[in-house]
């Protein structure tokens, strides 16, 4: 059984958040929003972080690690017998598959990411092999990986050793990630956020500066995560390290561009998309705000009754999550790639 809040219990311990009620503001959802202060001797808003590194183990179950969604395509993977972690791959799309995005390598993968016309994914080896339209996929840096994340033309990979490579076609400074030990990495259009070994999150790529960007002087400060998840609507969502979900930048949900926000509650995990966030909670419920979630209740995209999920993921208006409960099927709602699923059940690797 996958339960992410287990993987994230030895952070819980670490830093809190100075937080005080917003008033007036409220996220799409019926609970109380948030801003975060920075605290009395701190007039500069620089990040102080209280540990030179994070607890063994902090970012080991990602999102994104067994279902992805892409521009055009999703994929997951999936359960097979003597696998000791990880599964095949199975991914599915809408329309004609003229990227070969449909053609996966054979073996055993123990995470996957999909992009625009692209997919990488991470061999239990630990080796990283992408696939699909652009050139750039033939050629993966080498390496041990513990983590890709892709973009629209791009892949950004954390090694085993902390150091995050870029690779593929980089416009907009979309490769231009700053120097450090990273954890985890996340990329959405021509942009990436990631969280450095210390906790703090760092962002870069189009959309990052500016007013309702999401890098710079807007990235959270005074803030410790475990993870981040960019959206291609300049909105990134983080993971504290005592469990919150804080979003910031342009978030499309609330009207007040460039505002910071966290979510009631004690999540395991958060999710961007374009018109969608996503967070699982500590109980393994799920909690999102966006447009996918005003489908009256008999449309075919209407999110599905299942209480528990064990992973979720976004992108634009579409979500896909894996089910608690054996055999751990992947469903998917919204628009997009969702109305693309393949008719024969996908169970993911547990």
């Amino acid at each position: 059984m996958r339960t992410p809040s287990a993987l994230f219990a030895a952070a819980l311990a670490a830093a809190g958040v100075l937080m005080s009620e917003a008033r007036g503001n409220e996220w799409n959802n019926p609970g109380r929003s948030y801003v975060f202060e920075p605290p009395a001797e701190d007039p500069d808003r620089s990040f102080q972080p209280e540990l030179e590194h994070m607890p063994e183990g902090f970012a080991a179950d990602i999102e994104g690690a067994m279902v992805t969604i892409g521009e055009f395509h999703g994929c997951a993977i999936e359960a097979v017998e003597n696998a000791e972690a990880g599964g095949e791959l199975v991914c599915w799309r809408s329309g004609r598959d003229k990227e070969g995005l449909l053609q996966v390598p054979d073996g055993i993968f123990v995470q996957v990411s999909a992009g625009r016309h692209h997919t990488c994914a991470i061999r239990e080896d630990e080796r990283l092999v992408c696939w699909g339209k652009e050139d750039w996929v033939k050629s993966p840096p080498a390496g041990a990986f513990v983590q890709v994340s892709s973009g629209t033309s791009h892949a950004c990979g954390v090694r085993k050793d902390g150091a995050l490579k870029c690779f593929g076609m980089c416009p907009l400074g979309a490769c231009d990630a700053p120097a450090g030990e990273f954890v985890q990495v996340s990329l959405a259009g021509h942009a990436g956020c990631g969280v450095l070994v210390n906790g703090s999150a760092a962002c870069w790529g189009h959309g990052s500066s500016g007013p309702t960007g999401f890098g710079g002087a807007n990235l959270p400060r005074g803030v410790q995560f475990t993870q981040v998840s960019l959206s291609t609507s300049r909105t990134a969502c983080g993971l504290t390290v005592n469990s919150s979900m804080v979003c910031w930048g342009r978030i499309t949900a609330h009207p007040d561009d460039g505002q910071l926000f966290v979510r009631e509650g004690t999540f395991a995990m958060v999710s961007a998309g374009h018109n969608v966030y996503c967070g699982l909670r500590a109980d393994l419920t799920l909690s999102c705000d966006g447009n996918v979630f005003h489908l009256g209740r008999n449309d075919p995209r209407a999110p599905p009754k299942t209480t528990q999920w064990t992973e979720v993921t976004t992108r634009h208006s579409t979500v896909c999550a894996i089910e608690l409960d054996e055999p751990h099927a992947v469903q998917c709602w919204g628009g997009g790639i969702a109305n693309a699923m393949p008719e024969q059940p996908i169970y993911a690797a547990a």
